[in-house]
């Protein structure tokens, strides 16, 4: 049923090639857990009872150019997580930006050991909390995925923000975003809290 609404929404709406991109991801991610066998997280019950994942509109305001500022030197930081245990991640850069003339930023981490694996060496996890959060939003605070850029601007799309896997189901320890990580405004774009 989701997706028939989600396809006929893509098919009223006066969308572009941007916008159809963020609404087949979405589509996508929404196929991917309800399949028994690429879920990464539901179990049967859960994925009987699966109804989508639900969205911001896509917003093309919500796609920000921000200047990224490499650390000199790396500071290694523990994370709890929604288990109580400990992940550990590197703080490598600040990212800077504004959004209806805020200036914000957020910093941007590398695993530990995460970027230890093959494909993973530029890979950036920008996690955060802003005005929506434990309201519209997941309590627990909303992921972004990035890679280290080649120079010293990162595009943010806020649009592919998404929940941790704690916001789904039991039984995963997801990083909590550190103050720091607060936006001190309401980040209308992606991923809702899941009901």
């Amino acid at each position: 049923m989701q997706t028939l609404l989600l396809l006929l929404t893509i098919a009223l709406m006066p969308v572009g090639g941007y916008e159809l991109e963020v609404y087949r991801h979405w589509e996508a991610k929404d196929q991917l857990f309800r399949d028994k066998e690429t879920s990464p997280i539901l179990n049967k019950k859960e994925r009987k009872n699966f109804t989508g994942i639900k969205h911001y509109p896509p917003d093309r305001r919500l796609v920000i150019t921000a200047k990224y500022q490499p650390l000199i030197e790396e500071d290694t930081l523990e994370f709890i997580t929604s288990s109580g245990s400990v992940k550990l991640y590197a703080k490598v850069a600040t990212l800077e930006f504004t959004i209806d003339s805020t200036a914000l930023s957020l910093p941007a981490y590398q695993g530990i050991e995460l970027r230890k694996k093959a494909g993973y060496e530029k890979y950036l996890f920008v996690p955060f909390t802003d005005n929506t959060s434990g309201k519209e939003t997941y309590g627990g605070g909303r992921y972004l995925d990035l890679e280290i850029p080649e120079s010293d601007t990162i595009t943010i799309d806020f649009n592919y923000a998404y929940n941790p896997y704690c916001a789904y189901t039991n039984g995963y320890s997801c990083p909590i975003p550190k103050p720091e990580s607060r936006l001190s405004i309401s980040v209308l774009a992606g991923e809702k809290a899941y009901q």
